[in-house]
């Protein structure tokens, strides 16, 4: 080597040297959140690396409303933390940035952050999930803050209810909040809304809290059922068991009788045609008694060995366990279910890789287990097991032959290949456990492109065969050409931490960091919360490859935080690795509550609570009977954890393509030390490796399913409450008075200590008189330590060993005979003789005998022997007197122990209940004062005393509607135009608040999604020719189901205004108008294809042709390309309308010639005023030449409302419409509004609300600003009410309640703007209406004594061959319910599209297509007396039109009771013989 060529060498070195000086000196880390929170903590870790003298670095936040920078000295390699206190941000760009002062070349660097803003956590608790009429709802409003501590409420928030009708009934601002709790309560009416209500809690921006709960008449259950069943049974054997247990709420046993009913599931048999005949399974029925509240009921399930759904899989039986009080014949059910097998065996690959793969000619051992189905084990040692391996040979459904780039096609054969069909057997013999082992040795399978080549396994045992798996050959992986993989060179990283190895809570954890290379240091951050709460320094002088991290996790670690390690190497290059680690989640704060687990009714008792000191508490403690129906809205711990988890920080995005450090923590890094990011875009993201990659996978994906069945676990029955010995006989002693229990309250417990003095204490509240168990549960909210709540419910249970019980229906009718029976309990060691009183002093009811024999006595007794342990029961019948509610005073005597109950009966006003309903348009945009007076009128066949009255205002015209989008159209949605109806309505809301300016995100948000989910709904109505129809592309009774003309013309129309707001399917649309263009006769009209009609625009030409015409006119696009058809159709309209006698023709083709400006539009529209009927400030149009009756609100034809509003929407489209002048057809449409806002159809509906829309829209009338005083005359006494309405409340609907026998009502309105009041009221009759159907009722015999098998005909009889969609409504008679099983049955009856059930099952609702003139269409329905009730008022029948509802019938019937059907006891039955 020459001189020259060594000292360039030796430079080159020295060189090389300083380079690496250079790059290990000076490096810096800041590390820190990638999200900026308003109003919380901000920590930045600063950290120098490899320099030994002092650096002051300066970080900083600049933003639009946040500018701060702070300056910290490091040296050496230690790091230091930044705190920033963040104040109220506004949304905007913020920045992290870091500059050296004196140090490292006062560098700068800068990253963005993201911004978040926190918004306060907002949860509701209601006591229960299910209320009556007249209960309170007792509720608490939560605020929390990020950490679970006490928040506050925004300014603007809102709580409000609503009702069933979505309608606002009760609206609160301003809360009052202590400790980030709010608690009110509110009076439900006697007279509500019944349905699923809500409460929301809301605030503009900021959060939408809602919880659900229903509204219905129910009566509690007094006792527990539970029922377990053999999971899993082979239906060759058949043998199974049920065992059915049962158990008051407060732990004793039940006695009495189980009956079980095992019914096979759905069957899905996608193979079947829909025209085979479906072999219907027979139920399988079985008694038994309840003895101490337990029976076990044995079943055998062969005969169902037909009627399985698979012969290779099991069929899922649901089990319905029902039963039956002793003496009161109260029943309660359950459900389980079980597994049936079609066969005894279950046989399977104890290791999938054992089965699934063999290697040609190689010798393996392959084992199979054996069991029963039920899981049990098989110990047949010496029955030999029989495995067969079969060839299959089958060509593959997704292969794709391969290409050369040419474009030429390879195959590798050119004629299909054929398998050999080979079969290997081979046999072995269980072991004790059920365990058999193969060895199996099996031939060479070739390979061909495209095919599946493989052996089938089978295992044979005795008479059954399973299918176990596939074994497919083990082949050499084929070479391909591809790049080496090479491994890392050099790593760093952080050791995984599996499920089983989570950290855990207040334990100290180690985090292994793994290196390639020697360590010197390493610096760490923990974050948490989305903030940084830990950073430290690690100095390791032994310089190790691998250390551990200790660290605690605390609560702020809960429920995941994660860890970021790093160094800078002395090369300069910065390593780093980051995690996250999930922790089981605790609330900081506690709360304990304890008590007596059993006490006396009525007893003070006290509960012992632990909690942090100065804590807000709120208790609950609600009867475990109204859980058993509904759960309530309780704050539950466990629902915290995800909502504090969500609060984090986020990295935000940097630009490029590969990993940058921080990005799992949610970290930005700013550093000048080195580390790899790639800015360039990897091939992978190209579109053209995306189109090889998807051609890659579609030609290598497997399909692979599994499955798991779970049973049920077993149920416990509730543990015996302990009794209390003698102490009953002691306090009584034969003398003294009796404790009377008359408290019987659902909710115990709803109140609050707004500050508590110490951590334990003892709070104490009388307990009510109930005989059950109270669920008890609290929380606590503290400002240091936030949230507590109580996990697992205390129960108390109420008891004494001797009392009386007595369980009555929600309500009965005046001058219906009852027998009330009251059952006697008696939990001591001896038989009692017991005297039981009935009390009527009130004389609000009469006793009665068997003999209808009137007993004026003020009071009467009864005796009756009651074992020990045991109970017995006796009954008095009674007849109502009164209305409300009728005091029942019993008292049981017996010489050692007594009880006294006072418990209150409904008594209803017998008779149909009427609805009635006024509105009146208060316009006071020319006038400061408006006064009307309403007359009820009643008719004189009125109930007594059955009448109720009730005022609402609302200070929009359409506030009813935007409150009760889901309830507009009070009738089914089970066809596609009424889909379609129900859906338009948000479309027509949209707009119009868009319009005035009051759309809110959360209401847009709503109406969006009603219509997308509504428009996916609308999908299954399409014919695959782009038509719709009302049922879908089905078979309607056997013929086929074409496509109606005027339905897919309703629906195309819909579809192009809903585009302005959500995506529909264009080729939805085009489909359908090309559709509707091949309807188009030689003459212009369309004409009607489907199969009768049901709606009044298909029942004529110009009326159907009109309708499609609105469809092509509505886009200006397809307006164009339809134009010829446009044209002729509307000759045809301008030519034929005049010829029509329905003015419903002549209105809707009216409309139409001027929506299409038609030279004949002014002159039909002047035809069509000429119709018009006027009635003093009113206008409309009507097809009935009937007499203007005095209560004409209550008789409208809903096609009235439809001329109406097409003859206003005419007017209202001219170029200069005059407002003055269509304002008393506004009068008159508004007072025909249902309660909801809506119409009496869909149809009117939908044509009503575009008309009151286009009104308000020009209208333009400023929000209502008015008093209104209400004022009632002639009832029991008169009521004054005021009402404010404001620009804050006028979609608040306001109701208040009128005294009883109210026979007028006057308002007078002060103010500005516009508004509604509304006057809604109901009474009972016994008058029938003028019938457009019959009915007739037939009662059947039925062997059981209780049950009521009754047979109901309808037939329509009025105008036309047939009716439109009809409803029929079937009341059943007083102590009656439906049978759910006969459902069933009912929908099967031809014509029957839907079934319900209302009323706790004491209403059945029947929806027709349609009924026909002179054909019977007759329901047989089944119910079973629930309460002993005789000489039952009639009840009535309903039946009208679903289009029409001035179509319609009212019947009553009866059925022919005797007292002697409900006596009870030996003595009292005697008399009936």
């Amino acid at each position: 080597m020459t001189c020259q060529r060594r000292s360039t060498l030796c430079l080159l070195l020295v060189f090389m040297q300083i380079f690496a000086c250079c790059r290990a000196e000076g490096k810096y880390t800041v590390i820190a959140p990638g999200t900026i929170h308003s109003n919380d903590k901000y920590t930045a870790a600063v950290a120098v690396h490899n320099l030994a003298e002092p650096c002051q670095i300066k970080v900083g936040i600049t933003g639009p409303s946040f500018n701060e920078s702070k300056t910290v000295e490091v040296k050496g390699s230690e790091i230091k933390e930044v705190d920033f206190a963040v104040p109220t941000l506004v949304e905007g760009k913020y920045n992290l940035t870091a500059e050296g002062l004196n140090c490292l070349e006062n560098f700068k660097n800068t990253t963005k952050l993201d911004f978040a803003k926190f918004e306060t956590y907002v949860r509701l608790q209601t006591d229960k999930g299910l209320y009556k009429p007249g209960d309170v709802i007792n509720y608490r409003v939560l605020f929390l803050d990020k950490d679970l501590r006490p928040g506050k409420a925004e300014p603007d928030t809102v709580l409000w209810f609503e009702d069933g009708k979505r309608n606002r009934i009760k609206e609160l601002k301003n809360l009052e909040v202590v400790k980030g709790v709010h608690t009110g309560h509110f009076q439900i009416s006697e007279f509500p809304v019944m349905g699923n209500w809500r409460l929301v809690v809301s605030s503009k921006g900021h959060y939408d809290r809602a919880v659900y709960f229903e509204v219905q008449k129910y009566v509690l259950p007094k006792y527990v059922v539970k029922a377990e069943a053999t999971e899993s049974v082979s239906v060759k054997d058949g043998d199974m068991q049920v065992v059915v247990r049962a158990n008051y709420t407060y732990g004793k046993p039940l006695n009495g009788k189980a009956t079980v009913i095992l019914t096979l599931g759905s069957y899905y048999d996608f193979g079947r045609s829909m025209d085979d005949e479906k072999k219907q399974p027979p139920s399988i029925i079985r008694t038994a008694d309840m003895i101490q509240g337990k029976a076990k009921i044995d079943m055998n399930v062969k005969q169902l060995e037909a009627y399985l759904h698979s012969k290779e899989y099991s069929t899922y039986a649901t089990i319905v366990a029902t039963v039956e009080e002793e003496f009161t014949g109260v029943k309660i059910n359950t459900t389980a279910s079980t597994q049936i097998y079609p066969y005894r065996y279950a046989m399977h690959c104890v290791h999938y890789y054992e089965c699934n793969s063999f290697e040609a000619d190689k010798e393996k051992e392959v084992m199979i287990q054996l069991t029963y189905v039920d899981g049990s084990h098989l110990k047949d040692t010496k029955t030999p097991v029989e495995l067969v391996y079969t060839e299959v040979l089958e060509k593959n459904s997704w292969h794709q032959p391969r290409h050369m780039d040419s474009g030429e096609e390879v195959t590798t054969t050119l004629m299909p290949p054929v398998g050999e069909n080979r079969t290997f057997s081979f046999k072995g013999f269980m072991n004790e456990t059920g365990f058999v082992t193969f060895k199996v040795k099996l031939s060479d399978l070739k390979e061909y492109e495209g095919y599946s080549h493989y052996y089938n396994i089978e295992a044979l045992y005795r008479d059954e065969k399973r299918d176990v798996n596939n074994a497919y050959q083990y082949r050499e992986p084929k070479k391909v050409d591809t790049p080496e993989e090479k491994l890392p060179k050099d790593w760093f990283k952080l050791e995984d931490r599996y499920y089983n190895n989570r950290p855990k809570l207040f334990h100290e954890e180690h985090f292994t960091v793994n290196s390639s290379k020697p360590l010197a240091y390493l610096d760490f951050n923990v974050v948490a919360r989305g903030n940084i709460i830990k950073s430290g320094h690690i100095d390791l002088p032994n310089k190790p490859m691998v250390h551990n991290i200790s660290f605690t996790p605390d609560l702020v670690c809960s429920p995941r935080f994660s860890v970021y390690v790093y160094y800078v190497d002395a090369e300069g290059e910065y390593h780093y690795a980051e995690d996250t680690y999930y922790i089981d989640y605790e609330l900081e704060n506690k709360i304990n509550i304890t008590a007596a687990e059993q006490v006396k009714p009525g007893q003070e008792v006290a509960l012992k609570i632990k909690t942090a000191p100065n804590s807000f508490v709120g208790l609950m403690a609600v009867d475990q009977s109204v859980l058993l129906l509904r759960s309530n809205n309780d704050i539950r711990p466990t629902e915290f954890g995800w909502t504090v988890g969500s609060y984090v920080t986020r990295t935000p995005h940097q630009g490029g393509y590969s990993y940058y450090p921080g990005t799992i923590v949610g970290c930005v890094t700013l550093t000048n030390a080195d580390y790899f990011y790639n800015w360039t875009k990897p091939e992978y993201m190209t579109s053209e490796f995306h189109s090889a990659h998807r051609k890659y996978a579609m030609s290598t994906t497997l399909k692979t399913g599994s499955g798991t069945r779970a049973g049920h676990p077993p149920m416990v029955a509730s543990a015996a409450a302990g009794g209390f010995g003698g102490a009953a006989a002691d306090s009584f002693g034969g003398s003294g008075p009796i404790q009377v229990r008359k408290d019987f309250a659902e909710t115990w417990i709803f109140d609050n200590i707004e500050n508590t003095d110490k951590e334990e204490f003892t709070w104490s509240k009388k307990i009510p008189d109930t005989i059950t168990s109270w669920m008890v549960s609290g929380f606590a909210m503290n400002s240091e330590k936030g949230l507590a709540v109580t996990g697992d419910k205390t129960k108390i249970t109420t008891f004494q060993p001797f009392f009386i019980s007595v369980r009555l229906p929600y309500s009965v009718k005046r001058g219906e005979v009852i027998n009330i029976p009251a059952l006697v309990f008696n939990y001591l060691d001896k038989t009692l003789d017991v005297e039981v009183t009935l009390d009527n002093a009130d004389d609000e009811f009469e006793f009665t005998e068997v003999n209808n024999e009137v007993i004026g006595d003020q009071k009467r007794s009864k005796m009756v022997r009651v074992p020990a342990m045991g109970a017995a029961g006796v009954a008095f019948m009674i007849r109502p007197k009164v209305l409300g509610n009728v005091m029942l005073k019993y008292t049981a005597v017996s010489p050692v122990a007594g009880d006294a109950v006072h418990k209150s009966m409904k008594v209803v006003p017998e008779g149909v209940t009427k609805y009635g309903n006024r509105a009146y348009f208060v316009n006071l945009n020319k006038e400061s004062e408006m006064k009307a007076s309403f007359e009820l009128e009643l008719p004189a066949e009125i109930i007594p005393d059955s009448q109720h009255v009730e005022v609402g205002v609302v200070g929009d015209i359409l506030g009813p509607v935007v409150n009760n989008l889901d309830n507009l159209v009070r009738l089914p949605t089970g066809c596609g135009e009424q889909t379609m109806s129900t859906l338009l309505p948000n479309y027509l809301v949209m707009k119009y608040l868009e319009n005035t300016k009051r759309l809110t995100p959360t209401m847009e948000t709503k109406l969006r999604y009603n219509m997308e989910n509504g428009y996916q709904h609308m999908l299954n109505y399409r014919h695959p020719d782009g038509s719709f129809s009302s049922f879908g592309p089905h078979k309607i009774d056997g013929q086929p189901n074409n496509g109606s003309t005027w339905l897919t013309a309703y629906v195309a129309r819909s579809l192009l205004q809903l585009e302005d707001y959500i995506k529909v399917d264009s080729k939805v649309i085009e489909k359908a108008l090309e559709y509707l263009a091949q309807q188009q006769a030689q003459n212009g009209s369309f004409s009607e294809k489907s199969q009768g009609f049901f709606y009044r625009s298909q029942a004529n030409h110009v009326s159907l042709t009109s309708t499609v015409l609105l469809a092509l006119l509505e886009n200006k696009t397809y307006a164009e390309k339809y134009s010829a058809h446009i044209q002729k159709a509307l000759n045809y309209i301008s030519e034929n309308s005049d010829k029509e006698e329905s003015l419903h023709a002549q209105a809707i083709a009216t409309y139409t010639l001027d929506k299409a400006q038609h030279a004949k539009a002014g002159e039909k529209l002047a035809k069509l005023n000429s119709l018009v009927k006027t009635d003093g400030d009113r206008k409309w149009w009507s097809s009935s030449n009937k007499p203007l009756s005095r209560r004409w609100w209550l008789y409208v034809y809903s096609s009235d409302v439809e001329i109406s509003s097409y003859a206003l929407l005419t007017l209202l489209n001219q170029p200069t419409p005059n407002l003055d002048e269509v304002l008393p057809i506004i009068r008159w449409l508004i007072a025909q509004r249902n309660s909801y806002g809506g119409f009496s159809s869909t149809q009117d509906t939908v044509v009503g609300l575009q008309a009151l829309i286009q009104f308000a829209k020009l209208a333009d009338y400023e929000p209502a600003k008015m008093v209104v005083n209400v004022a009632s005359k002639g009832g029991d006494k008169e009521k004054q009410e005021t009402l404010n309405l404001t620009e804050e409340n006028d979609i608040l609907y306001q109701n208040v309640e009128m005294p009883d026998k109210t026979k007028s009502i006057d308002f007078t309105a002060k103010g500005t703007g516009t508004a509604m009041v509304q006057v809604a009221y109901q009474y009972n009759i016994l008058e029938k209406e003028q019938p457009s159907f019959t009915i007739t009722t037939e009662k059947q015999q039925t062997a059981q004594k209780s049950a009521l098998l009754i047979n109901v005909c309808v037939e329509y009889t009025g105008e036309g061959e047939a009716s439109n969609m009809a409803v029929l409504e079937i009341n059943t008679p007083s102590g009656y319910v439906v049978e759910d099983e006969s459902l069933a049955a009912i929908k099967e009856v031809k014509r029957v599209s839907n079934v319900e059930l209302k009323n706790a099952n004491s209403l059945l609702v029947i929806y027709f297509d349609h009924l026909y003139k002179d054909q019977k269409t007759c329901i047989l329905y089944e119910a079973i007396r629930a309460h002993a009730v005789a000489l039952q008022k009639p009840a009535p029948i309903k039946v009208y039109d679903y289009y029409d509802s001035n179509k319609k019938a009212t019947d009553f019937y009866e059925i022919e009771t005797k007292l002697c059907d409900i006596c009870e006891g030996e003595e009292e039955c005697s008399k009936c013989k």
